[in-house]
């Protein structure tokens, strides 16, 4: 599925990680989905968005 790239980058920038992590959390949140991750950096930083 295709990425928002600009909402991408802003979810980067908010949360530190890659433009690559940050696209997961995007589309989870654009499809409503739960991130399921073992990354423990990625899986705080989705905790940390509304």
């Amino acid at each position: 599925m295709e990425v928002d790239h600009a909402d991408t980058v802003l979810v980067s920038v908010a949360t530190g990680l890659s433009a690559y992590d940050a696209s997961y959390l995007w589309l989870a949140g654009h499809l409503g989905a739960r991130l399921v991750t073992l990354d423990r950096r990625l899986a705080d930083a989705g905790a940390a968005l509304p």
